[in-house]
């Protein structure tokens, strides 16, 4: 807007000085036509008595005086002009910019895309940090910032005419006018080796490496605003790959995404819809054979009979944040099921990292409880290593208003994970879950047992009962049973079976005789 009206006042400006300049000669030629100087003369001869040429020699001062401050005023309204068009381009300048970096921002990537013609080649690439948020989160801003301005002048510097955007956080964007998808490859390959290279911040080094992904237009799409999104989607290609790599955009990402929007629309309304069922696997005692509970898995059936594996729906719960409403729904039905149950049939429940750190967890946890009248006693939530280790702090926390409800906790694939002893004896849990890989190998590794072995011996140090998951043979039962561990759970026993089922499972289920060392169970 503020050059379209410097435009303008230059036109006027053009317009009046030919406009004056006409009239000036108008006047002029007037003058010398009609010899309008001498009939002046002669008329301020004839009327001395008025003193015309005083008056006429005032009028000339004060068009003079008048032309003068004229002058002042277009020199000072000029250099205000200046001034105010200096303070406008220095806002715009910083309004574009990110104020860390140095770099361009999204503002500006926005009013670039605004005016970049369909017919324009140009390629667009999205980097986005692979390691930054782990070193920001442990070593704070002040060295994430520094290694922000790091990776920026680096980008910055790969290539003298491209233009480096910070778009945000960690990620940044790379423009590369006149150049196409083979050409934007080399230079992303560039980029990546840039930035493998360790960042030195006081005496300390630090790898970053990154992910990208390239679009570019007219080959990919002509609307430049879409650009981004294009890139964007090639980018999450790799982001989980190891190390830092690049993809350019191709047609069937599309597709994946659309297949994506169609899972979370069907997830959803499977969670509303209460589609996603608990299934029941038993848990028995190894050394007399009694039930002791069971285990709640959830299990997803579609309406034509297919099932969709927990390892794929849970995790898309947890991403578009409907874990909480999923588990609350599980447990609610759950308990109301468990509750006809045999008081001694303990009832047991997975839960995930992102709940576990969800401070009203308790809260929830407590309500259903109240809410089904089941006890808190015959409740035991499984929580795995990875979320202790991550959120030592919010984990202990939680777990301890879940024992102040009278809610047993017991730590799922014990020996997978990274736990330490010290970790162990801090979280006051109940229970110790012994992984399948190891009950699976125990028969045929030396180790594998030896390993099995430790895990209950450890436990029983601590005053922890044992789980062992994965039983499907007798000889793995009565291995378990010897080395001492208290319960065991796998196919030997029963898969998990709907609430129905188990109900009859329960029925029909036959304890050993003492000493027998085998089970007579149907199902």
């Amino acid at each position: 807007m503020g050059q379209d009206m410097e435009s303008a006042l230059k036109k006027r400006a053009w317009l009046d000085a030919i406009l004056l300049c006409f009239f000036g000669i108008a006047i002029w030629f007037s003058g010398y036509r009609f010899d309008l100087f001498e009939e002046l003369t002669a008329f301020v001869k004839r009327h001395e008595h008025w003193e015309l040429d005083e008056i006429i020699l005032a009028v000339l001062t004060a068009g003079t005086l008048g032309f003068i401050y004229a002058i002042r005023r277009m020199s000072d309204l000029r250099s205000e002009t200046k001034r105010r068009r200096s303070a406008e381009h220095e806002a715009r300048w910083h309004a574009e910019r990110d104020s860390l970096t140095g770099l361009f921002n999204r503002r500006y990537l926005e009013h670039y895309f605004d005016t970049v013609p369909a017919n324009r080649v140009l390629s667009v690439m999205m980097v986005d940090l692979n390691h930054f948020k782990k070193i920001n989160d442990l070593r704070g801003h002040h060295v994430g910032d520094r290694i922000l301005c790091a990776v920026a002048d680096r980008v910055r510097s790969v290539r003298s005419d491209a233009v480096a955007i910070r778009y945000g956080g960690d990620e940044f964007v790379v423009l590369l006018p006149n150049a196409l998808s083979d050409e934007a490859g080399i230079v992303a390959t560039d980029i990546l080796d840039a930035l493998e290279k360790p960042i030195s911040i006081d005496d300390e080094e630090y790898r970053v490496g990154a992910s990208i992904g390239v679009a570019t237009m007219p080959q990919h799409t002509t609307d430049a605003n879409q650009l981004i999104h294009l890139a964007d989607l090639a980018m999450y290609q790799v982001k989980g790959r190891p190390g830092g790599s690049f993809e350019v955009f191709h047609p069937w990402f599309l597709s994946d995404v659309e297949q994506a929007a169609n899972a979370e629309q069907q997830l959803r309304d499977a969670i509303r819809n209460e589609t996603i069922q608990p299934y029941y696997q038993p848990l028995v005692e190894l050394e007399n054979g009694r039930v002791a509970g069971c285990e709640a898995l959830a299990r997803w059936f579609r309406e034509d009979g297919t099932q969709v594996p927990p390892a794929i729906f849970i995790p898309l719960a947890e991403k578009i944040g409907m874990i909480d409403e999923l588990f609350e729904n599980l447990l609610r039905r759950a308990c109301l099921d468990a509750k006809g149950w045999d008081e001694r049939v303990t009832l047991s429940f997975n839960l995930s990292a992102q709940q576990l750190n969800n401070v009203s967890l308790p809260y929830r946890v407590a309500s259903i409880l109240g809410e089904t009248g089941f006890k808190p006693g015959r409740l035991e939530l499984e929580i795995t290593e990875s979320t202790f280790v991550q959120n030592a702090e919010i984990a202990l926390d939680t777990i301890a208003q879940l024992k102040a409800l009278g809610v047993r906790i017991a730590l799922d694939d014990f020996g997978t994970g990274y736990s330490s002893l010290s970790q162990l004896a801090k979280l006051k849990i109940d229970r110790v879950k012994i992984d399948r890989s190891f009950v699976m190998q125990c028969m045929a590794d030396e180790r594998s047992m030896s390993v099995v072995q430790a895990i209950v011996q450890l436990s029983r140090t601590l005053q922890l009962a044992t789980t062992a998951e994965g039983i499907e043979g007798s000889d793995q039962y009565l291995e378990l049973q010897k080395a001492g561990c208290d319960i065991g759970q796998g196919y030997l026993f029963s898969k998990a079976l709907s609430s129905l089922d188990f109900q009859v499972w329960l029925d029909n289920f036959t304890e050993p005789k003492r000493g027998e060392g085998t089970l007579a169970a149907t199902g």
